[in-house]
């Protein structure tokens, strides 16, 4: 089963899917926190399912040593860490063992480009494990195409 929870941005689509999770505390997988500094917004940090670990995930160019040195991924304004994609990726597949069900958020350009979680997604698709993720309403059909998806769900918020 696929359900894809968009909307525009700030529209509170993580936040749903963290309350959705909260509610079946069941499955594996990521979600993205807004890190600030101070009262300044300055990237996010992924939370691990279900371990509740923290990684540094993505800063603005400013913050970037926030990373550590490590290689990084550009896509818009923001800088990726490679190192915590991996160790994410690394988690989440040893968490499929016993799980069926993944929380991924969010699928975005960089999985358009096969970078970030896409090997993950993919997996988890050929898989054919249960799966609840997080993608911003203008590119939905764009991951649907590249990802051959036949939602059974999409939860539009506004």
């Amino acid at each position: 089963m696929v359900t894809i929870v968009t909307g525009d941005k700030n529209t509170g689509k993580t936040t749903w899917l963290f309350n959705w999770y909260q509610t079946d505390l069941q499955g594996c997988g990521v979600l993205t926190q807004k890190h600030f500094c101070g009262d300044l917004f300055v990237g996010y940090d992924l939370l691990l399912l279900p371990g509740g670990e923290h990684l540094p995930f993505c800063r603005i160019p400013d913050y970037q040593s926030d990373l550590g040195t490590c290689a990084f991924l550009s896509q818009g304004r923001f800088v990726f860490s490679q190192k915590t994609f991996t160790q994410a990726i690394s988690y989440v597949q040893d968490a499929l063992k016993s799980n069926t069900l993944v929380w991924l958020d969010e699928i975005g350009y960089m999985e358009l480009k096969k970078q970030g979680f896409y090997s993950l997604l993919s997996q988890v698709i050929n898989e054919e494990k249960e799966i609840r993720m997080v993608v911003r309403k203008n590119i939905v059909d764009d991951i649907i195409t590249c990802f051959h998806l036949t939602p059974d769900k999409v939860i539009v918020l506004s």
